[in-house]
């Protein structure tokens, strides 16, 4: 789907479309190919609009080029919620600031099946000429603007791929961001990176039942407290990547909701509880194990109210960015739906407090 101005669709359905003579056409009778297994025609080309809501000529202004980089983004966020998309997004083409901007978003949302290339011709006499292309099977001769005549059997078209820096998996919360515009969206991407850097540590306190991350404490409830101790476990003692000495983004330690349906999680819960309370409080862990060890309670129901109560919690004491890394996170693109926290197992202190 070509992203262009409404001059832009013009060109594309003159030069690609025109069922007498168009290229894409042309193209496609060459090298065997039917167009219809292609999804390139009228409606899939996207024209950015302008302030006024309307198709943009072209990209002259700073107003025209806010505008058109929160559509960018936009269009990559949603086309990348769905994980049995893969992208191949081109730079080539169009006014300068659009590819910087396609490069952008699919920094921020692009996954690992995503690919962000350019096309190199050479030489120079083919990149521009008017009536290339593509490198056809029977090779042409054409007219260069100097004079010379060029025979096409010379061209040479190579896909570059260009390296991204994939922030999708660490920074962002899919499904639940604001729309924002994109100079907001780089905004709040860089204040979550500062922290994640800021971020040295998270430790839990056992005897004032309390999240420690960074310069802020948050005092929790003791089954929130216990819950929340489970879940940095899982970072610290069942990583599936122990050898690695960060997370990179990694989410195997995220279990499945019904995933905690066994007794390994029930067993584990009450042998935290009772590490909080003394004999003399019994009937306080008792009332717990009516609730957490019946076979006949949904655990998955209880837990996910918790959750939420924690997260409620965190959210009131941590800054968005300490929260956006310390929270119970629902990783909903994900079918189950798995929960985890997004810290770094390197930031969480080798020995609770």
């Amino acid at each position: 789907m070509p992203i262009t101005t409404a001059y832009g669709k013009k060109l594309i359905i003159k030069t690609l479309l025109n069922p007498t003579n168009g290229k894409f056409y042309q193209f496609c009778h060459d090298y065997s190919i039917n167009p219809n297994s292609i999804n390139f025609n009228k409606e899939s080309i996207i024209v950015l609009k302008g302030k006024d809501r309307k198709d943009l000529s072209d990209i002259r202004t700073k107003i025209d080029n806010e505008y058109i980089s929160s559509q960018i983004n936009d269009l990559i966020k949603n086309i990348t919620k769905d994980i049995n998309t893969s992208l191949f997004c081109s730079i080539a083409g169009g006014r300068k600031t659009m590819g910087v901007y396609l490069a952008s978003a699919l920094q921020l949302y692009g996954r690992k099946q995503d690919i962000l290339s350019h096309v190199l011709v050479s030489p120079n006499e083919f990149e521009n000429h008017k009536d290339f292309f593509y490198k056809p099977k029977k090779d042409l001769w054409l007219n260069a603007s100097d004079g010379k005549r060029i025979n096409t059997r010379n061209a040479k078209i190579e896909l570059a791929e260009i390296p991204l820096i994939r922030l999708r998996e660490r920074f962002t919360d899919q499904g639940t961001e604001k729309k924002t515009s994109f100079s907001e969206t780089i905004s709040n991407f860089q204040n979550k990176i500062d922290t994640s850097i800021a971020l040295t540590s998270l430790s839990l306190n056992h005897a004032s039942l309390s999240v420690c991350a960074g310069n802020s404490i948050v005092k929790l409830s003791p089954i929130q407290y216990v819950i929340y101790r489970y879940f940095i476990n899982l970072k610290k003692e069942n990583c599936k990547h122990p050898k690695r000495s960060n997370c990179e983004g990694c989410l195997d330690c995220y279990p499945e909701i019904y995933e905690l349906e066994d007794d390994e999680f029930r067993i584990k819960l009450t042998e935290y509880y009772s590490e909080i309370f003394k004999k003399e409080e019994s009937g306080l862990l008792e009332n717990m194990k009516k609730v957490w060890l019946k076979r006949n309670n949904i655990i998955s129901t209880n837990l996910r109210t918790n959750i939420s109560r924690i997260n409620k919690v965190l959210k009131t004491g941590l800054s968005d960015a300490e929260y956006y890394f310390c929270k119970i996170d629902n990783v909903a693109e994900r079918r189950p739906a798995k929960y985890g926290i997004r810290i770094d197992k390197g930031n969480i202190a080798e020995m609770f407090q």
